[in-house]
């Protein structure tokens, strides 16, 4: 392509874009957009570190059960006792995972609404340091 050709077809470029409607971007757009997102990061971050150390707390002690059951059905005598150490075994169980469960869900509904809070906190905060001039742009 020729030189010619080249800086026509980028005068016609730059026609075209200049017609079309772009929105103008703030000035402190970017220090408002990274601002935006760390604190929305750092809050997720929060709350699954909270979750993830509640899981790990659960199944540590889960397992110290399990190998404890090794060694009460080891150590049983009879076929009354090694049902009834079943039996006390999957109760225990049951009982621990529902409370998980509830713990678990708990923390969910609280990550989620702190990050809505955190979410609705920065947008506020964004829109007030774009400039009246720079909304109607």
């Amino acid at each position: 392509m020729s030189d010619i050709a080249a800086r026509r077809q980028g005068r016609g470029a730059q026609r075209i874009a200049i017609g079309l409607p772009f929105p103008a971007f703030p000035a402190n757009f970017w220090s408002v957009a990274l601002t935006f997102n760390a604190d929305c990061y750092a809050t997720l971050h929060d709350g699954f570190l909270q979750l993830s150390r509640e899981w790990q707390d659960f199944v540590s002690g889960r397992m110290t059960e399990d190998f404890a059951l090794l060694q009460k059905v080891g150590s049983v005598k009879s076929f009354d006792q090694a049902w009834a150490t079943y039996v006390a075994f999957w109760q225990k169980a049951a009982e621990d995972y529902a409370a998980e469960y509830g713990r678990a869900t708990k923390l969910a509904g609280s990550l989620a609404s702190q990050s809505m809070a955190t979410l609705q906190r920065q947008m506020e905060a964004a829109a007030s340091e774009i400039t009246p001039f720079e909304r109607a742009a």
